[in-house]
Order: C-alpha cells, then structure tokens, then sequence
C-alpha cells in the first residue's frame, strides 16, 4: 500500500480511538473528604465530556471568553481529527502536525498533570494523539521528498 494512503488510514483508526475516548476514564484524581470524624481519601475520575461540561460551566457563570476557550480547546482535542474524515491525506497531516501541540497541552493537563493516576483512556488518548503527529509528519515527509524528486 503507498505511504500516504497507509497512513491515511491509521489516522483514521486514531481518529476514531480520540472520539471514543471523549466517553472514557482519562484519569482519576484522589482529594480529601472531610468526614465526622476523619478524613476519608475520596477518588474522582475525569472524562473527557467532563472537560467539555466545564467549559458549559464557565458559559453559564458569566465568563464567555474563558467557556468557549475550554469548550473549543476540548471539542478540537476530541472530535476534530474525525471531522477532518474526508479531508485529503496531505491536509489532515498538515493540520494534526499543527494542532497536536495544543491538542497535546490539552490532552496532558488532565491526564497526567492534575491527576494522580491516568487510566486507560487517557493512555489511549494520548497514543492515538502520538501516533496522529507521527503520521502526520511521515506522510509530509513522503509529499516532500515527492516534490524534491526530479521528474
């Protein structure tokens, strides 16, 4: 199979692995409860609607700007390499390679940077995102050397 049409499809396969991980467990976080008559360690998990709910939240406090921002940044972690299905391979490769630092940010906060265990869906995650970049950036490489290339 050609290189870009085999990557092509992994990304496909990635894209389809972040969008079910938007309903996954990305990771878990312990805090404090205050009991009676002690502290109780209490764990909370975070999703990825979780992520999105948040920036509902912010919307519905009065802080436009700060909601939109996290609900964008979120979707666009989630769902934006599966609305760029149709797209050409070139120009899928050329957005995940620009979107994956921001998507990565996005993606690290909650899975690793607050959380004190990551799950399964977080190292899914985070794989399919390293693997959308890795593809993406072999796939421009391939364009590029084609182009290089002497008729």
């Amino acid at each position: 199979m050609h290189t870009p049409r085999l990557m092509q499809s992994v990304r496909r396969i990635a894209s389809l692995v972040i969008a079910l991980c938007f309903v996954l467990p990305l990771s878990q976080c312990e805090f404090r409860k205050q009991g009676d008559e002690q502290t109780v360690p209490e764990a909370h998990r975070i999703y990825g609607y979780d992520l999105a709910a948040g920036g509902v939240q912010e919307i519905t406090k009065g802080n436009l700007a700060g909601g939109a921002l996290a609900m964008a940044i979120s979707l666009l972690a989630f769902f934006l390499p599966l609305a760029l299905w149709t797209a050409s391979g070139t120009s899928q490769a050329l957005v995940h390679v620009l979107v994956s630092p921001l998507a990565g940010y996005a993606i690290y906060l909650p899975v690793f940077g607050f959380a004190t265990r990551p799950l399964a869906g977080g190292i899914l995650l985070t794989a399919a995102w390293a693997v959308l970049l890795l593809s993406g950036c072999m796939t421009l490489a391939h364009v590029l050397a084609r182009r290089r290339r002497p008729a």
